[in-house]
């Protein structure tokens, strides 16, 4: 993340501002997108502290999103998990039952087994849809 957050920071840096850039009129109302005016160091040194002001700001909003995003897929990743475990008790539940259900009741325990393994199937669909067959 740190990688990513240092090529962005490097990507939004002005490179090679030409003189005649820098040289121009800064208009009153830019706020921190004024130009920088090489005759004014009192300028020049304001534009640079918004600057890193604004970039610590984005790189502030980046690590909040990431750790947003990563609470979210933990959590999205533990109920799917919980799911899964679940649809699994359920098949091997069913698997036992036909390894110990009389003749008489072999039928009964094969719809089970069979609607439990479906189960299983739609809930790793829906958490791995392009593994599902």
């Amino acid at each position: 993340m740190r990688n990513a957050i240092a090529i962005l920071l490097a990507l939004s840096l002005p490179i090679g501002i030409e003189a005649s850039a820098r040289a121009q009129p800064v208009p009153p109302d830019v706020g921190t997108h004024m130009a920088v005016n090489a005759d004014s160091p009192g300028r020049r040194d304001l534009y640079i502290q918004k600057s890193e002001e604004e970039l610590d700001d984005w790189q502030a909003k980046l690590l909040r999103f990431d750790e947003e995003t990563h609470a979210r897929m933990q959590k999205n990743r533990s109920a799917s998990l919980a799911g899964l475990l679940a649809a699994l008790d359920k098949a091997e539940a069913g698997a036992y039952k036909l390894q110990t259900i009389s003749a008489d009741g072999l039928e009964d325990a094969k719809i089970s087994y069979e609607k439990a393994t479906s189960e299983l199937a739609d809930a790793w669909g829906k958490v791995r849809p392009e593994d599902h067959r």
